[in-house]
């Protein structure tokens, strides 16, 4: 995409610079001069490839209300704690 543009920028800026530099000339030519008819340029054809980027698209949701609720315990796991950490890692 960005590729395409900036062929036409580059296109447009050369037609820009050439009419400029014909109106130049005829004002330098002085004010009974006779404008020359003006240039035609053709181009060829030129072959433009990207790829066509797909709008994204975001949305915010809007804050839901969580409710935990805490998991009754049965048995404590205080004992199996501390037996792992008196135990050899490795």
């Amino acid at each position: 995409m960005a590729r395409a543009r900036l062929t036409v920028f580059l296109v447009f800026l050369a037609f820009s610079v050439t009419a400029w530099a014909q109106e130049d000339s005829a004002a330098k030519k002085g004010p009974g001069s006779i404008k020359s008819a003006p240039t035609i340029q053709e181009l060829e054809e030129m072959v433009i490839e990207g790829k066509i980027q797909k709008p994204e698209v975001f949305y915010i949701l809007g804050r839901g209300e969580t409710h935990y609720k805490m998991p009754i315990l049965k048995e404590s796991f205080v004992e199996r704690i501390e037996k792992s950490v008196e135990k050899n890692p490795f």
